[in-house]
């Protein structure tokens, strides 16, 4: 007789030990069928890009194209952050800060790349975006 594999305990999937089963429990996912039944919360559409001069709504998440023009770490009294100058298509001009885990990062943030990022608009630290 066949087996019911959407009822199996989450443990016997490959990579899933009883630890992690342990996590997953907590979230209620105990099954397979719960796996499959447990969808995000939100879905943050990536492809609708801003421009920078559009910024305006404190908190909003936003995706940005730009072309980096400078990058580095500043001392502060606390701590250190890690800043990235860019420009977008449009003569826009942001900055972004990283407080932590900016050290491995830092590498792959060169002058003249272009990148698209994703993030929280927020005057908090610069007075202005």
């Amino acid at each position: 007789m066949a087996r019911y594999v959407f009822a199996e305990g989450i443990k016997y999937l490959k990579g899933v030990g009883p630890a992690r089963a342990d996590a997953l429990a907590q979230v209620g996912i105990k099954t397979c069928r719960d796996l499959l039944h447990f969808y995000p919360r939100r879905h943050l559409d990536h492809t609708n890009v801003s421009r920078v001069i559009d910024l305006k709504t404190e908190g909003e998440t936003v995706t940005i194209i730009g072309t980096i023009v400078g990058t580095k770490v500043i001392s502060g009294r606390h701590r250190e952050r890690f800043e990235v100058d860019v420009h977008d298509d449009w003569g826009g001009r942001l900055k972004l800060v990283w407080f932590k885990g900016f050290r491995w990062i830092r590498r792959f943030f060169v002058d003249g790349y272009r990148i698209a990022f994703t993030g929280d608009v927020s005057s908090k630290y610069g007075g202005r975006w």
